[in-house]
């Protein structure tokens, strides 16, 4: 599905905002992203080490290796080496197997066909990719020349996304932000599955009760995308693939996705249990991208998809994904 936009929707997200954090049983003041003004516009050199993007330092990652749990295997379309795990992670398991993983290239493509559309933007190519597990779209985007700004957490994702960019020498194109994004700053615990390693799932407060099946865990820290809306640019696409993450992501980044750079294209995940297990509904994630001025398209570009088939298609279950697109 894709997405259109109307303008100064700020008012309409406050209260949608409001209402989805009523109905979680939160006050409707401490999660939303407009708390955050002390930070905003502040350059890079005074924010906190957090805030500033990972140091690539190429000689010495390509240096260290990525250790005996991990090998380098070939992307088929388009070309690039990608590190991956050996065993135990779907998304690895796919690139040893098949060269690839979910084709972004697609997506990028009809992307850049939309920016292009717009004038001030025509010939841009900058892309976002929040939760960029082991690097497929980041990988993809910057091989294909976009300045790709990525959000990834988990340490072991990290370490092999680090070895990947250096090894196809892409660390002018790909600023790395090693932090989960949500409603506002503070730590969670991230956990990975026993037969999904780099799948990182965040779990904050209460939820670190749930009985779940993990392999390990680790404490990450948590910042709203607001805080980096002075190093991401106008013009570009996105994709958010946070594992049920994804509606408290779009609330720390209201601000920024609701100004002029607000990225024109998204594609994100839509899993109705985890989405739940964040409480929010399948709808209510919906309405925030509705309060934001995105509108589902359907993938043929047929047109709209109506909000009423969309909340009521029971087949929208894990792994399907929908498109939005944004016109000025």
């Amino acid at each position: 599905m894709i997405w259109y936009a109307r303008p100064s929707a700020l008012p309409c997200l406050l209260f949608w905002s409001c209402m989805l954090l009523l109905a979680a049983g939160l006050r409707c003041t401490c999660a939303l992203p407009f708390a955050h003004h002390s930070r905003r516009g502040l350059a890079p050199s005074s924010l906190s080490a957090f805030l500033q993007p990972a140091v690539l330092n190429c000689r010495q990652i390509l240096k260290d290796g990525i250790g005996e749990r991990a090998r380098v295997v070939e992307n088929r379309n388009p070309p690039f080496k990608i590190a991956v795990l050996k065993e135990k992670d779907i998304v690895s398991e796919s690139f040893a197997a098949s060269g690839g993983w979910e084709d972004p290239t697609d997506f990028l493509r009809r992307s850049a066909a939309h920016v292009d559309r717009v004038s001030r933007c025509a010939g841009k190519r900058e892309f976002i990719d929040v939760g960029a597990n082991i690097g497929a779209f980041t990988l993809t985007a910057a091989t294909l020349n976009y300045s790709v700004t990525a959000f990834e957490p988990f340490s072991d994702n990290v370490r092999l996304l680090k070895y990947s960019i250096c090894v196809n020498g892409l660390q002018d194109r790909v600023k790395l932000f090693t932090v989960a994004l949500g409603e506002r700053e503070h730590t969670c615990r991230l956990y990975s599955q026993n037969l999904n390693r780099g799948n990182g799932v965040v779990y904050c407060k209460e939820q670190l009760q749930r009985e779940v099946d993990h392999l390990r865990q680790e404490v990450v820290r948590v910042h709203p995308m607001d805080d980096f809306s002075s190093q991401l640019h106008a013009c570009s696409s996105m994709k958010i693939d946070v594992e049920g993450h994804e509606a408290k992501t779009l609330l720390g980044g209201a601000h920024f996705l609701n100004s002029e750079k607000a990225p024109l294209r998204v594609r994100t995940e839509v899993q109705p249990a985890s989405l739940a297990a964040n409480g929010i509904s399948k709808e209510g994630y919906y309405w925030i991208y509705h309060a934001l001025g995105y509108r589902p398209v359907t993938p043929d570009n047929a047109g709209i998809l109506p909000v009423e088939r969309y909340a009521e298609d029971e087949g929208i279950i894990y792994d399907r994904e929908f498109v939005l697109e944004r016109i000025h």
